[in-house]
């Protein structure tokens, strides 16, 4: 894959009734591919949004799309005072975007109505050909690896990447921001892709644990 992609999007809720939420968005998504070399590829993206009105949309970031084995932070405000029960604001429910991917990183680890994301990743051939007799008969085709750091923010008001008012990245705690780095495979298995992943996330002051993740569906 060679070449670029973007899409510029407005959204606008009216107010249709005295309770109902209104709120404007204005969304973007640029993607830039480079081919290196005939099966290694690389990727640049930045996704970033804002939305505005009486109320704004909410943007969650964290997680990966169809993350089997997710994780979740249970403070987020979709989740109300309890992880157990939806918030009565069901305009944060129906209404929020879930900001994605940031592999190693919880479902909804920060949210506001603003966000940037950046995503970098380098694409190579791992596995041409494999087949296995047991436990079950398997063929593997085109096996494709994935080396991947994300970074992204979500917040409201001013943006306040670190907890001290420093300049330096390293050694000084997110506060709005969230990134990670790791890689993985990709393992196409007749009927969807298969995406495994080990993810370390970076808080700002050092890596967590590798992270195992497995998902289904297809890349960036």
């Amino acid at each position: 894959m060679d070449g670029m992609r973007y899409r510029l999007q407005y959204d606008y809720v009216p107010k249709l009734n005295t309770i109902s939420p209104t709120f404007n968005t204005l969304s973007f998504d640029f993607r830039k591919y480079w081919k290196v070399d005939f099966d290694y590829h690389f990727l640049a993206r930045l996704s970033t949004g804002t939305s505005w009105g009486k109320n704004p949309q909410n943007f969650m970031i964290g997680g990966i799309d169809n993350w089997l084995n997710y994780r979740y932070n249970p403070d987020a405000p979709i989740f109300g005072n309890s992880s157990g029960n939806f918030t009565d604001q069901m305009d944060i429910y129906y209404f929020s975007r879930f900001i994605t991917p940031v592999r190693g990183v919880r479902y909804f680890e920060k949210s506001g109505g603003n966000y940037f994301l950046l995503n970098f990743e380098l694409r190579y051939p791992f596995i041409e050909y494999a087949r296995l007799r047991f436990p079950l008969p398997i063929n593997l085709y085109q096996v494709r690896g994935v080396w991947f750091t994300d970074i992204g923010a979500a917040w409201s008001g001013k943006l306040q990447p670190y907890r001290e008012q420093g300049i330096l990245p390293f050694g000084n705690h997110y506060e709005d921001m969230v990134s990670s780095t790791g890689f993985g495979l990709r393992i196409f298995l007749g009927y969807f892709l298969l995406r495994t992943d080990l993810a370390w996330e970076y808080d700002g002051s050092g890596f967590s644990k590798p992270r195992y993740l497995f998902s289904i569906g297809g890349d960036l």
